[in-house]
This record gives C-alpha cells, structure tokens and sequence, in this order.
C-alpha cells in the first residue's frame, strides 16, 4: 500500500517558503498600520463636529392659541358660532345642557348686579328685582333665599316702626324744650319776685325793729310769710326745672338708641343682602365656568371637532379653539428632560425640523435659545426659541405658518472632537 504522508510531496525549500513570512513584509504592514493609526488619532483630535441634543418643539406665537375646553360631562346645548367666525372677548360660544336655563341665568345676573344698597340711602329695592325667575337648576334657592331677604328689607322699611318711634321722640324733644324755654322765663319773673319780696320784708324788718307803732307785729309777720313763700316757690320751681332737665335727657337717650338701633338693623339687613348677592353671583359664575364656553381673548375660532347640538362632551374635550388675531411674533416652545439640562444654555443655536415640512425638501428653520424655564414641570424645563428669520428656513424657502405645529428641535450645544469620544468614556474607569 502506498504511503500517504503529504510530506513527500514537498521540498525543503518549498516547506521554508511556505513556513514563515518575509520580514519586509512585516516591517512595512506594521509601519503602514501604525502611521494609520497615528493619522486617525492626529485627525480625530483636529476634527470638530457639532453635538446636539434633540427635543421636542411647537411653533406658536407671544399669545398662544386658547384651548377651550368642556369642564362637566353633558350635551351641548347650542353652537353659537361657526369655524373661522371673527369672537371678542367674552363672546358665547357654545352652551351645555344643564338643568338650568342659561337665558335667565344671565338674566339673574344681571340683574342681581344692580342691586346697590351701599351707594343709596335707606330705599326699598326696585320691585322688578323681586321678578320670579323660574328654571334656576341648582341655583334656584339661593336666588329664592336672597329674594325672600329683599322683600323682608323692604317690608322692614315700609313698616317704619323705629323710624315713627323716632320720630315721636323727635317730636317730645321739641316740645319739651319749648317747655324749658316757657320755664326759663318763669324763672327769671319768679327770681324777679323774690327780689321784691326780699325788699319788702326788709323794709319793714327796719320799721318793726324802730317802732312798733310804724308797723304793727301782723303786717311784719306777713311780710315775713310773703317772703319765705317766695324763696318756697323758686326752690319748687327748680326742682321742676331739673326734672324737665331728666326729661330731656331722657328723650335724647332714647332718641339716640333708636337711631343706633335703626342704623344696626339697616347695616345687618343690607350685609345679609350683600352676603347672599356675592353668593349667588359666585355660584352663577362657577355656573358659567361649567356650562357655558366663552371666549377669553379677541380672535379666530378654530372648531377642530365639527360638534353639532346635542352631541355629548366629556371633561377635556375640546370643544374650539380661538386663535388671537397678531401672530407677528413667532417664537418656538422646546420642552427639554431633566436628564438633557445640564449642558444646555441660553443663546446656543437651534434648528427646528417641523412635522409636515421633511428637512430634507424645505430645509429647517434657525434660531437661538432666548429663555429657559428657572423650575421644571412635569420634569422637563420650558425653552423659548427667538427664529432668526421667521418662517423662512434654512433652505430659502418660506412656510406656511400653522398654530400648535409640532416638530423636533436640534439644540446645538458645542462642537466636540473626535478623539473625545474615545477618551472620556475612559475616564470613568481610571
């Protein structure tokens, strides 16, 4: 049998060859190798390129769109305006159907706002204020409860019970003090008396005491008697005068705590009318806060949804939108993570790739970072980015702009090198 052994087939020589591999081979590959490598590390280290952080965007304007949205669960009432229609500030723009009638809620309140008790004297409320609205819902009694306190103001102030007492007593002060002024004079003639009945027991005080045959004991006693009757009738007549003096005391007293008493009922009467009037004025405005959406700034309605009447909405829906007439200021919202803060910062440049318009076909729009959020919310900060030139984009060409358009912004934070990439990574492990 023939021997199989391949190394017969070969030469020493060929054996030699194929063995090992020439050393100018190797020397040049290494040398080729390494100057390769030294080039990409010489390179990498020279060449810079951009490092962005990409987040997201929306493209709106100084006074963005308001969103209007349905706050209670129902049906809609009435659309009171089409898509594109021109609103004003607190134009009506849809209702929701509730248990009341919002016509005569509207009604109440303004009604209710001409109730001015402080600014007017002690007057009953107009009468057309006490009209009985029906069809209130839940708002029925606390009209009710503030219609009852108006009409128990006015029958108060029809009654005139402490007004007529005060004006009685008002009447007994005159009067009386006519009276005083009657006894003042009194006085004065009794004082006048006295004086002449003084004199004249003096004199014949003198007579008696020289002879008594000038005047006899009788007429000097009587004169005596005269006299002391006289001061008699002056103190007699003091204490009248003192006691008129109570009277009038009195009457006053009494005539200033009916006033007092007047004043506290009015002022406790008209806070009890106040105090319902701004609670039902709260509860229609939370009323109208729930069923009826109004628009808060002059602009354009936007109806995304084509809602019709009696189609039901839920919490959140949204019902329109109004877009505000000066859209001249256009700015860009990027919402940025928490995790993506750290090296961005006011004034780097930025480049926005809006969703509708490829990047690629319109180009992108440019601008610079202007404002960035002190405090997070919802763990992301809130950039504002100022568009260098608008709507026109980086490849000359103008876009439409749409409000609320979303797209994706490139926050350029600083140009790396090449070589970093490899080296940092590094660190973490020395």
């Amino acid at each position: 049998m023939p021997d199989n052994n391949t190394d017969d087939f070969h030469s020493d020589e060929i054996q030699e060859i194929m063995g090992s591999v020439p050393s100018v081979i190797v020397t040049w590959g290494m040398s080729i190798i390494f100057m390769v490598l030294v080039i990409l590390i010489i390179g990498s280290y020279f060449f810079k390129y951009p490092v962005v952080v990409k987040v997201p965007s929306i493209i709106t304007t100084y006074q963005t769109p308001v969103v209007l949205e349905a706050r209670i669960n129902g049906k809609i009432e009435q659309i009171l305006i089409n898509d594109k229609d021109t609103v004003s500030k607190g134009d009506l723009i849809a209702v929701i159907k509730g248990t009341a009638n919002f016509k005569k809620i509207l009604a109440v309140e303004n009604q209710i706002k001409q109730v001015q008790l402080f600014n007017t004297m002690d007057s009953s409320l107009n009468s057309s204020l006490l009209y009985n609205f029906d069809s209130l819902g839940e708002l029925q009694y606390a009209y009710s409860k503030l219609k009852k306190t108006i009409r128990e103001y006015n029958h108060f102030l029809e009654q005139e019970h402490i007004p007529k007492k005060i004006k009685n007593l008002e009447l007994q002060l005159i009067k009386h003090k006519e009276v005083r002024d009657i006894q003042s004079m009194q006085h004065k003639l009794i004082h006048e008396e006295v004086e002449l009945s003084k004199k004249a027991f003096e004199r014949d005080s003198t007579l008696f005491a020289m002879s008594a045959y000038m005047i006899s004991q009788a007429e000097y006693e009587k004169s005596k008697q005269l006299y002391t009757q006289k001061i008699a009738k002056v103190v007699s007549f003091e204490v009248k005068l003192k006691n008129n003096d109570i009277t009038l005391l009195n009457i006053e007293d009494n005539l200033l705590n009916l006033k007092i008493e007047q004043e506290k009922l009015m002022k406790e009467q008209k806070w009890s009318i106040e105090e319902q009037k701004e609670s039902l004025l709260a509860e229609i405005q939370e009323w109208k806060l729930n069923y009826l959406i109004t628009s808060p700034i002059d602009g354009v309605a936007s109806q995304t949804n084509m809602w019709s009447e009696n189609q039901s909405v839920k919490i959140g829906d949204r019902v329109s939108t109004v877009i505000p007439y000066n859209e001249s200021k256009i700015i860009v919202k990027v919402i940025i993570p928490n995790e993506k803060i750290g090296n961005i910062k006011i004034g780097q440049s930025v480049f926005i790739k809006l969703e509708g318009f490829p990047y690629m076909e319109f180009g992108m729009l440019e601008g610079y970072l202007s404002r960035i959020s002190l405090v997070p919310e919802k763990n992301s900060y809130i950039g504002m980015v100022q568009l260098n030139e608008g709507m026109c984009t980086t490849y000359d060409k103008r876009l439409k702009f749409i409000q609320e358009m979303e797209g994706v912004a490139e926050i350029v934070t600083k140009d790396s090198r090449a070589i970093e990439r490899f080296i940092l990574p590094l660190r973490n492990f020395l």
